[in-house]
């Protein structure tokens, strides 16, 4: 797939990091003297994404050195699933890769494209298999059937890295409100429209939590290498 274009997710509020957040959105917070958001796009980069579209709500002004990329701001907020449809309703694209402005995560591009277009579903999920934080939602097979549980505490974790087809995301869906939401997810489940596609070798990481963050910021020079 080449030239694929890239949605950011970048306009969540980060509420929970408390005051590190009170005066710059988290993909802005400064790592090693750079942006996480500008590590993140690097990091695509590498991948080979050159087309890149920022999804702006909160503080959206801080963004100002960023005006190189395509900039979609929302007028109100709309959480992540209604953030993606005004995006692709903007965007000229079949297929676009999404990922949050938050979170990194260790994937190869080129199997996670050859997923999504050999199972011809409307999206593709990353996943990675890991013991985790329930904060996490995750995917589990019982009776031949896909459960996904916003509890999750083992199982396949939902990265929060989608590959959607737009004609038919637009096709099956119209609500606005988190894409990770449980009902979102399990309506295209039971739709059969969605793609789980699981990176076995992958790392995941994200700033979502002051812990994290620290942990990042700690451990910096020998994490990085990982993505």
């Amino acid at each position: 797939m080449k030239n694929i274009q890239c949605l950011i997710l970048c306009g969540g509020l980060g509420s929970r990091l408390g005051k590190i957040t009170k005066k710059i959105p988290k993909p802005l917070i400064s790592i090693k003297n750079k942006t996480f958001l500008e590590i993140l796009i690097s990091i695509m980069e590498k991948k080979g994404i050159k087309n890149f579209n920022l999804s702006l709500y909160y503080k959206s002004k801080a963004f100002s050195n960023f005006k190189q990329y395509n900039i979609i701001k929302e007028r109100k907020k709309l959480g992540s699933g209604g953030a993606i449809l005004n995006c692709l309703k903007k965007i000229n694209t079949k297929n676009l890769i999404i990922i949050n402005g938050d979170t990194l995560v260790k994937f190869s591009l080129a199997r996670l494209v050859n997923s999504h277009l050999s199972s011809h579903k409307a999206i593709t999920i990353l996943t990675v298999k890991k013991n985790s934080e329930y904060r996490y939602g995750g995917f589990f097979k019982i009776n031949k059937s896909i459960i996904f549980d916003k509890n999750n505490k083992k199982g396949l974790i939902d990265c929060g890295i989608y590959i959607i087809n737009k004609k038919k995301f637009l096709k099956n869906f119209s609500k606005t409100g988190n894409f990770e939401s449980s009902e979102i997810i399990r309506h295209f489940l039971k739709l059969g429209k969605i793609n789980i596609h699981c990176q076995k070798d992958g790392g995941f990481l994200d700033i979502g939590l002051r812990k994290d963050l620290i942990f990042l910021k700690k451990n910096f020079s020998v994490l990085i290498k990982k993505f």
